[in-house]
């Protein structure tokens, strides 16, 4: 009887400590630049015969106390989604920022061009007209301001982190601006 009643005590126990010692990531923003519609100049295939596309490229990352600051905002837009854990916001062949969102156990994913475009006095980011030329800062103000009240709520996510200030830490990786494509 000791062995079998050692032995479930050490189950028990083995069960107790894998439950409450599972790693969780911590909650936070990445944002990372996606080129995958530029290719490179030459593919070139690998030994295994495979073509790779560029690899996403770290342009910011916030988490610890900096994530907490804006936690309610993040938690706000997210809830946008309802059931959908990823959205699109990108032309074909893009280049365009992705922000991997971890809240708890779920994770979700924002993909969108506007942050590249966002502080170009030529170009526009309509949510149903795509980019669009303007020849002055009134009527890209204009056709910005005719996204939906959801579509600005999730771009502004990308602005949060982008243009916080340059001097507050950015979970060890600090950009200032996002790059221009």
């Amino acid at each position: 009887m000791k062995g079998k009643q050692g032995m479930k005590t050490a189950i028990a126990l083995t069960v107790f400590l894998a439950l409450t010692c599972v790693a969780y990531a911590e909650d936070g923003i990445r944002i990372v630049l996606v080129e995958s519609g530029r290719l490179p100049r030459l593919p070139t295939p690998s030994p295994e015969g495979r073509i790779s596309a560029p690899k996403p490229k770290l342009v910011a990352e916030v988490k610890g106390a900096e994530f907490d600051a804006m936690r309610g905002e993040v938690e706000d837009a997210v809830r946008l989604l309802e059931k959908d854990k990823t959205w699109w916001d990108i032309g074909p062949d893009a280049v365009y920022m992705s922000a991997k969102i971890t809240l708890g156990e779920t994770k979700y994913t924002l993909n969108s061009w506007f942050p590249l475009y966002r502080d170009n006095p030529k170009i526009a980011v309509s949510e149903t007209r795509g980019l669009v030329a303007v020849s002055e800062k009134a009527k890209k103000d204009t056709i910005e301001a005719g996204n939906s009240k959801k579509y600005k709520k999730l771009v502004g996510i990308f602005d949060k982190v982008m243009k916080r200030k340059p001097e507050q830490p950015a979970g060890g990786v600090a950009k200032d601006r996002a790059p221009q494509p």
